[in-house]
């Protein structure tokens, strides 16, 4: 059997937290939206960020949230507010998107960028 997984900086759903109840909330991003069939047709999952920093969570929260995201085929890469600062909005917002989208002549490489790497 053919499998597909897809691994992207967040999930395809969000996910709101109000007195510890937890909702994944479908995203409506391009990627979530034209791929969110075809991994649960092909048997995958979908590795990524859940969306909160994991300074904000305790142990028992992130349990409760990537338990609910097994039920969407999902597995929670955790980051802390630093590794989000420095990956997705440092490197992968500032180096990786200007020079895969043909802007060289935007791309700012900073070398604590990766530091978490």
């Amino acid at each position: 059997m053919n499998r597909i997984h897809i691994v992207s900086n967040r999930l395809p759903v969000s996910i709101n937290v109000e007195n510890d109840n937890i909702d994944l909330i479908p995203s409506v991003g391009g990627l979530a939206t034209g791929m969110r069939s075809v991994y649960k047709e092909y048997n995958g999952k979908w590795i990524g960020w859940p969306g909160l920093p994991n300074d904000d969570l305790n142990d028992e929260l992130k349990a409760n949230i990537d338990e609910k995201l097994k039920g969407e085929d999902c597995i929670s890469v955790h980051l802390s507010k630093e590794e989000i600062d420095l990956y997705y909005d440092g490197f992968s917002n500032r180096t990786i998107w200007p020079l895969f989208h043909y802007f060289a002549q935007y791309i700012d490489y900073d070398q604590s960028f990766g530091r978490h790497l």
